[in-house]
């Protein structure tokens, strides 16, 4: 795990380490809306309900960035492949790999969000269109579905043009028409797998009259290997204020900094209170001198649900160093002995996120 200076003290949750996993349970219950008040110029719902009320958020103790792989009040840059959600004003796919939020397993009903830009760089992967000849980014969400893009894209369903077939017996050919704006379900469907709902999903980085004026030569094309209804639509700062949200994360890891430890490493484990808020606090000079790998009991886990209130805070104040490399090999055990399993996948829904 890097961690990067932007806040001195900052608030940290794992990454595939799961550092906050206890802090996390699945939620009892979803919200149901999906819905939005305005619409944008492509006919998709502008989100402008507050994300809290929303059927994507879990309610965990980190609010809405606890529900997100990750997060950022500026930008995201990827430059490898990762394991979840992402939500950024700005998010820069710096790899081949294509988008991050590309998980290989079912992970629920996970949302990205991009409120401002999407930054395709040349070396992430293309796709060609047999039917245009055009070679869109190609935007795999893998087993998620759910993306909310910024209001000044468009999106529309697949563009075809006029184009020959041959049609029948004896083969004969047949004029095609044009297809070349669709309304985009909401929800939709991202596999072409004769669902009614598919209709292909292309985003274009603008309005969509200046890819027609041959102004923008290049698109994004979204896909999924999951079956489930996509919800795609637009973003607000009413959904997600990154600005507003930056301010409350800074004084949440502020008063994060000031609490005094209550429990410590001791023969390489970490015994927690089964209720309360439990702290632990390190240094950046003193991490290396740390046990590798670490023994964390009693999480307070029963049938699946987390007890008593019981939250674990890791603070790591960085000293003023811009950068920290930390690799723990921890074990997180139940109250009842057994290990929970956070591999990089699982934990994507079960609550680990970079912040």
């Amino acid at each position: 795990m890097t961690m990067k200076k932007t806040m001195g003290k900052r608030l940290l949750s794992g990454a595939t380490s799961a550092l906050l996993a206890v802090t996390y349970g699945l939620p009892s219950g979803m919200a149901l809306s999906a819905k939005a008040d305005s619409t944008a110029t492509d006919g998709l719902p502008i989100m402008d309900q507050p994300y809290e009320e929303s059927m994507w958020f879990r309610n965990n103790p980190l609010g809405v960035a606890g529900d997100f792989h990750l997060f950022a009040f500026d930008q995201i840059t990827t430059r490898q492949h990762i394991n979840g959600n992402v939500a950024a004003p700005k998010l820069v796919v710096a790899h081949e790999g294509g988008l991050p939020a590309s998980p290989n397993q079912d992970m629920g009903r996970l949302l990205s969000v991009v409120s401002e830009e999407i930054d395709w760089t040349d070396v992430a992967p293309t796709m060609l269109d047999w039917r245009t000849g055009s070679n869109p980014d190609d935007l795999s969400l893998n087993h998620l579905t759910d993306f909310m893009f910024p209001q000044s894209y468009e999106i529309w369903g697949n563009d075809t043009p006029e184009r020959q077939q041959w049609q029948g017996m004896p083969p004969a050919p047949v004029t095609i028409p044009a297809n070349t704006r669709v309304q985009v379900p909401y929800p939709t469907n991202l596999m072409d797998d004769n669902n009614p709902k598919y209709t292909g999903v292309n985003v274009f980085y603008g309005k969509k009259s200046d890819y027609e004026n041959g102004t923008i030569d290049h698109y994004m094309k979204l896909r999924s290997e999951k079956r489930d209804d996509a919800y795609i639509g637009h973003t607000s700062d009413d959904f997600i204020n990154f600005s507003a949200l930056k301010s409350h994360y800074e004084k949440m890891s502020e008063d994060y900094s000031k609490m005094n430890s209550t429990v410590d490493i001791i023969d390489d484990k970490i015994e927690l209170a089964p209720s309360g808020t439990n702290v632990l606090n390190l240094k950046a000079d003193e991490l290396g001198a740390l046990p590798n790998k670490v023994d964390v009991t009693g999480i307070n886990l029963v049938d699946g649900a987390y007890k008593d209130d019981q939250v674990f805070i890791v603070n790591i104040d960085l000293q003023g160093q811009p950068e920290v490399e930390f690799h723990p090999a921890w074990t997180f055990y139940a109250i009842d002995g057994t290990v929970q399993k956070l591999d990089e996948e699982s934990a994507t829904y079960g609550g680990t996120n970079i912040l």
